[in-house]
């Protein structure tokens, strides 16, 4: 297994949205939503579609070729647990927490909390504070990171 240096490292998988046991994407984002704004002190709660989360799990399961449920990953943003259920599908053990009470996880600051060193490091961080949510999981994670962004992210 060789760990991916770069974001160019990392084929694109237009047929992953047609894998067996993964549902299909059901439209692209729209452009208000690609645009909205947050507040620096909003919570920046924004849920991730189940899909979403298979289909990055799926990309992994093929990508890094080994038993996803051998691993522990973290979700740090977890909100209402979206995100973090689908990841209990595949993962052997999901830690799961928010900066608030959404009523899943445990309620902790990512950014200051104590680190708990983990296989992976998955999210749809905060976009305020994606930066620092990226910085973080880098040094916590052993083998990977990957992180829900907007598409205004690839300028």
């Amino acid at each position: 297994m060789t760990a991916l240096q770069t974001l160019e490292d990392v084929p694109l998988f237009p047929e992953v949205f047609r894998m067996p046991g993964v549902i299909e994407r059901p439209r692209a984002p729209s452009a208000h939503r690609a645009s909205r704004l947050t507040p620096k002190t909003a919570a920046d709660h924004f849920r991730t579609p189940p899909w979403a989360t298979r289909a990055l799990c799926e990309i992994l399961r093929n990508l890094i070729q080994i038993d996803l449920s051998d691993l522990t990953v973290e979700e740090r943003a977890c909100g209402r647990g979206d995100m973090a259920r689908v990841l209990e599908e595949y993962f052997g053990a999901v830690l799961a927490s928010d900066i608030e009470a959404y009523g899943y996880g445990e309620v902790a600051d990512y950014l200051s909390a104590a680190l708990l060193s983990v296989d992976l490091s998955i999210t749809n961080p905060p976009f305020h504070s994606a930066i620092a949510f990226i910085r973080r999981a880098l040094e916590n994670a052993r083998i990977g990171v990957a992180m829900f962004l907007p598409t205004r992210w690839q300028e």
